[in-house]
């Protein structure tokens, strides 16, 4: 999809995290996302999904490190555009406390 006309975006998001000696676990799930362009176009997405998944060790007293995963994403949109795909994500993260 291919479209000029700015948009409106409408994310709600249910946040799930956990600490436990030497892991953490952070889980936001999307509950609603729509886009609403100017130009009349729409799109909404299959929910839920979940929007961001971090898990992780501390690797020592001020660093921690792991993996962080998104789903995929399917969006349906109004004036005959039909679906959107957008693929699932996978990578790694650190951070410095």
């Amino acid at each position: 999809m291919q479209s000029d006309a700015d948009g409106n975006v409408r994310a709600d998001l249910t946040v799930t995290n956990a600490w436990t000696v030497g892991k953490v676990s952070y889980i936001e799930t999307a509950t609603t996302d729509k886009i609403d362009y100017s130009d009349g176009v729409s799109c909404v997405a299959h929910m839920p999904y979940v929007f961001e998944h971090l898990e992780g060790t501390f690797t020592s007293q001020n660093s921690t490190s792991g993996t962080l995963s998104t789903d995929s994403i399917t969006m349906d949109c109004n004036h005959g555009i039909g679906s959107l795909q957008f693929n699932a994500g996978k990578g790694s993260w650190t951070a410095q406390l």
